[in-house]
């Protein structure tokens, strides 16, 4: 397609020569498509303006192309020999025929004396532009009538991109040819050689080969001590020879790539015992000196340089059968402007390869050496063979390189750490396994063990402990820390560690028992002891909970010597604590006295005691797995003491001090006695033994012993009799109880000159008792309860007591009468509520009160004669005295008897 752009008119002078190009198009890196709507750029004259397309319509950078004038005025002929060679500039400021820095828009001036005629042009396409093809080569043409005073647009030509393998760096070497292919080798378990390209058009030999940072490789192309050309290969450009004509004193064997500078560095031994090492610059395509290392030999060799992972440049100077290292830093190699370079020179080392043209690091920082057939892995601290990898190289390999970043020389230490064992013989040992392998190890009976430091090889390494005995390891939690690394802590048996280079990394491995271990004490004080004694057969309750969950209950009997046996729970895992709660039973004649709870944290640190007082369970919180727990309980027994006390019960009014009270064991040794709330009234007595109990005191009174101990519960009296317990502090109390009686005169046939105040009345005990008196009391015909005067008494209970009475009056004795309406708390007795009874005795029940009265009567007064003198009457008395008092005599007789019949009636 033809199309034509008007432009201002420039002076016909002006014009823009033609440039030769000092590069060959396959140089230029490939450009990016430009995005950029395309638009040719005003000139002053003719220009032909065209541009380079891929196949979505992007511009695309870099290509070449031929620019031919016709022979003339309409001619289909065309000038080829004086053809214009023309590169996209990609960049301002252009500097050859293309004025148009754009990326994929290419627009030549047009310097032609007969700018005003007809003559045509053609572009034609040059393969290949850098990383692709054109669709088509054929030429786009000017028309005949195309007039030069403008622009005239061609095309577009349009391209298909290539798409050329990066260089793989993980698990890869490159061996170079000399004819300048490259293989491709795996360095895995199972190698693969595979070709991965080839530079041509070569006029010496390929050597020198270096990999960059996973986007190119380099080589050289020499002829003997002369450089011919550096080889170069990426993914925008391919496979690329570039001129560069240099001589050199030395035989370049070694090429290798500084990331730092991003420089390719080459260079070789020479003569007078120095290795000078060369640089090439990408950018100016120049080589310059970087400096001279020296090495002692006297001759030119074979060998190799790479970078090690600290980023120092390692030439390695091939012997027969060995290899000798001059380590330069990173910080002189970058100092260095073309003098001496300082570096530290290693001890020759013996190797199993003979014939060594190349040395690469691998990824793992094991150490690569090649010759023309055979490629090798060696440790780099060793030097003793790992592996050989293939024996497929060449034929006529002549060097080797890797792009991967090599991992610089690690150390590695695993230790284990017990912080203490479940059991005694349990024991534990460490490894670690990779690429190079240590241990095992074997703590025995000591609490640490370790493996390391040793040096190794950067990479992945699994570190391992084991129980031993196998079946010891649920009882145990193992958690693995690594220093040295980027590691988060692991809890298990086993972690993998990447060890990185030039690093010295420390892993330890904590061995934490799960189980906790809990033992109980008891000890017993006596009553007044400060020092305690063992104490056995006590069931202690153990529970043990975790969080929220269910607890779990355990009993432990402590033995002879004090001590529960050992109780050994498992956490749920090493960070999960437990509550524990301890329980004593309770015992009689023990009182708790304290309780303390001791615990050791695995790793042997004291944590917090929990203590109480007068109290018989403990609870612990927050016991970590793996601790070891000891709770003490401290009982004091209690004094085993008898205690005698009184109590007088209503009706008696006696005060219960007036009792003398006494204990007596079997073999009548005296116990407490003395009043009751006297010091001795109190006493320790022999545990298990019956005391008999007694009360001294007024006969009047029946006393009943009933027992208590300390918490109340009733003991057990027979026969007056108590044993007491150990430890127990018994309180016997005998309630004392009497009886009432009350006696009462009363005259008959009211008024009367007879009173009952001139009568006494007696109650006298039927059955003499020590100390139990007869009782009188003046008449009265009301109750006198107290006091001068008082007529209600105790009497003993259910005891028989004789009633009488006496007068110094004459009166006739009438009958003898009981109240049975009950003592009336209104003191108000009940005319109807008496009744005569036949026997003068009385017996009143326990804490009972009656009520007696004696009834009689005044005698007939004499009857005097109205005339005066001596009545009738006084001759009856007188005359008939003798059988008066005989009547008297008999009729009292009768009464006693009938008295005396009813009360053996009663009786029977």
């Amino acid at each position: 397609m033809l199309t034509r752009t008007s432009a201002r008119r420039r002076p016909l002078g002006v014009a823009v020569a033609v440039v030769a190009l000092a590069v060959a198009a396959s140089v230029l890196p490939q450009m990016p498509a430009s995005p950029v709507e395309a638009a040719a750029l005003p000139t002053q004259g003719g220009s032909l303006y065209w541009r380079t397309v891929d196949g979505s319509g992007a511009l695309y950078g870099g290509a070449t192309y031929r620019v031919e004038k016709a022979q003339g005025n309409g001619s289909e002929n065309w000038e080829t020999a004086q053809a214009l060679t023309v590169v996209d500039c990609t960049e301002a400021p252009c500097s050859g025929p293309d004025i148009h820095p754009g990326a994929g828009e290419l627009q030549v001036l047009l310097n032609d004396p007969n700018h005003n005629g007809m003559r045509r042009y053609r572009v034609s396409p040059v393969p290949q532009p850098p990383g692709a093809t054109f669709t088509s080569t054929a030429p786009a043409a000017t028309g005949s009538s195309n007039s030069w005073l403008s622009t005239v647009t061609l095309g577009p030509f349009r391209v298909d991109r290539v798409v050329l393998p990066s260089v793989p760096c993980a698990g890869t070497a490159f061996a170079l040819l000399s004819s300048g292919a490259v293989q491709q080798v795996s360095t895995a378990n199972s190698p693969v050689v595979t070709l991965f390209g080839a530079w041509t058009g070569l006029t010496g030999e390929a050597n020198g080969l270096a990999a960059g940072t996973g986007s190119e490789l380099y080589a050289v192309d020499r002829s003997g001590s002369r450089l011919s050309a550096v080889l170069r290969y990426d993914t925008s450009g391919g496979w690329r020879r570039v001129p560069v004509s240099t001589s050199v004193a030395y035989s370049i064997v070694a090429g290798a790539y500084d990331r730092a500078s991003s420089r390719f560095l080459f260079g070789g031994f020479t003569t007078s015992g120095s290795f000078q090492l060369h640089q090439y610059d990408a950018q100016s395509n120049a080589v310059a000196l970087v400096g001279t290392i020296a090495t002692g030999a006297s001759s030119d060799g074979s060998g190799d340089m790479a970078f090690d992972g600290a980023g120092d440049l390692v030439i390695m100077r091939a012997g027969a059968t060995s290899v000798t290292t001059f380590t330069v830093a990173a910080a002189a190699l970058a100092a260095a402007n073309g003098g001496s370079i300082a570096a530290t020179a290693g001890s020759p080392r013996e190797v199993s390869l003979s014939g060594i043209n190349g040395a690469a690091f691998a990824d793992d920082g094991s150490v690569l050496l090649s010759n023309a057939t055979t490629l090798r892995r060696y440790d780099p601290v060793t030097w003793t063979q790992r592996s050989e990898i293939t024996t497929g190289l060449g034929p006529g390999a002549t060097d080797l390189a890797t792009c991967a970043v090599p991992a610089a020389n690690s150390s590695l230490t695993v230790a284990v750490q017990v912080t203490r064992r479940d059991l005694a013989a349990d024991s534990f040992q460490v490894s670690a396994a990779g690429t190079v392998n240590l241990g095992p190890a074997s703590t025995g009976a000591n609490t640490a063990a370790q493996v390391g430091p040793s040096v190794v090889t950067p990479g992945q390494y699994t570190v391992t402990a084991a129980s031993v005995p196998s079946a010891q390891a649920p009882y145990y939690s193992a958690r693995i820390a690594c220093t040295g690394t980027s590691f988060t802590p692991v809890d298990g048996w086993s972690a993998s560690v990447n060890v990185p280079a030039g690093a010295s990394v420390v892993c330890t491995i904590t061995i934490m028992p799960l189980r906790t271990v809990i033992t109980v004490a008891k000890g017993l004080l006596g009553p007044t002891d400060s020092v305690s004694s063992p104490g056995a057969d006590w069931a202690m309750a153990i529970t043990t909970a975790f969080g929220s969950g269910s607890p779990t209950s355990f009993v432990r009997t402590t033995q002879a010597s004090g001590v529960t046996p050992e109780l050994r729970f498992v956490h749920p895992s090493a960070t999960t604590p437990a509550t524990i709660t301890v329980e004593e039973p309770a015992r009689a004649g023990y009182a708790p006295e304290s309780v303390r709870c001791d615990v050791i944290a695995p790793s042997g640190t004291p944590l917090p005691s929990v203590s109480g007082t007068a109290t018989r369970n403990i609870t612990v919180p927050g016991v970590p797995a793996g601790s070891t727990v000891h709770c003490r309980f401290l009982n004091r027994e209690q004094p085993t003491t008898l205690t005698l006390a009184a109590a007088v019960a209503a009706p008696g009014g006696a005060a219960p001090t007036t009792w003398q009270l006494s204990s007596r064991d079997p073999q009548n040794v005296l116990g407490p006695s003395g009043a009751t709330g006297s010091r001795t009234a109190t006493a320790s007595v022999t545990k298990g033994v019956p005391y008999t109990l007694t009360a001294t005191g007024d006969p009047a009174y029946l006393g009943t012993w009933a027992c208590v101990d300390q918490q109340g519960t009733t003991v057990p009296v027979t026969d007056s009799k108590v044993t007491v317990a150990q430890g127990s502090q018994v309180t016997c109390t005998v309630t004392l109880t009497t009886a009432r009686l009350t006696l009462l005169k009363h005259v008959a046939g009211q008024p009367s000159a007879l009173l009952a105040s001139g009568f006494t009345l007696t109650a006298t005990p039927s059955t003499a008792i020590a100390g139990l008196p007869a009782v009188t009391v003046p008449g009265s015909e009301t109750v006198v309860p107290s006091g001068a005067g008082a007529n209600s008494f105790d009497v003993r209970p259910d005891h028989e007591y004789r009633l009488t009475e006496a007068t110094s009056y004459a009166a006739l004795g009438l009958e003898l009468q009981q109240y049975r309406g009950g003592y009336p708390a209104n003191g108000v007795f009940l005319e109807a509520e008496w009744v005569t009874v036949t026997s003068p005795t009385a017996r009143v029940a326990v804490g009972g009160h009656e009520v007696y009265r004696f009834v009689s009567a005044a005698p007939a007064p004499l009857a005097l004669p109205l005339t005066g003198g001596v009545g009738a009457d006084t001759y009856q008395l007188g005359g008939s005295g003798v059988l008066l008092l005989s009547f008297l005599a008999s009729a009292f007789l009768l009464v006693r008897t009938r008295i005396r019949s009813r009360t053996a009636g009663r009786r029977a």
